[in-house]
């Protein structure tokens, strides 16, 4: 059955479409009662509160980009697997889930030359392994990946497959 709109359901709306004026409106109270007292604030002061304003825009700009970060994380799944180039592909970021390891030119490239070295991921799975236990272990302490059939080095294999090629 629906409802009848009453008083109060106009006045709702009307208090959602005010909310960002009311806002708007301090703001410029604020900056015109800033402004008003900066005239009677001396040079010290002044080179003060400058600073202080440009911390705070700073902050302001670091808050946002990190809320985009953990934006991007949260959309990143704890079994998803990322390759990220580093400029010019002089390195290279491994991401599994929210674990960043960095690989230089030459570690990547054996990597590369291990997941190409055949077309059985099981097998791949296995070599990958023992070569990260070998030369990074860190990778796979740090990824939790305790044995050769985790999922997550058969999808790193299959991004690598699919974009990589052993340099000759």
């Amino acid at each position: 059955m629906a409802k009848k709109a009453g008083k109060n359901d106009v006045k709702a709306k009307s208090v959602k479409k005010d909310a960002p004026k009311s806002a708007n409106n301090k703001i410029k109270a604020l900056q015109a009662e800033l402004t008003k007292l900066s005239k009677e604030i001396n040079e010290e002061g002044l080179t003060f509160l400058v600073t202080q304003a440009k911390t705070i825009i700073n902050n302001i700009k670091i808050d946002k980009q990190n809320k985009e970060k953990e934006g991007a994380a949260k959309k990143f799944g704890p079994n998803d697997v990322k390759i990220i180039e580093g400029e010019n592909k002089a390195n290279f970021i491994i991401q599994v889930g929210k674990e960043r390891k960095f690989f230089s030119r030459d570690d990547f490239r054996n990597v590369v030359k291990v997941a190409q070295s055949g077309d059985s991921v099981v097998l791949l799975g296995t070599q990958l392994f023992n070569w990260m236990m070998r030369e990074r272990k860190d990778f796979l302490i740090d990824n939790n990946i305790q044995k050769t059939s985790d999922p997550r080095l058969a999808m790193l294999i299959r991004i690598i497959k699919s974009k990589y090629k052993v340099k000759k």
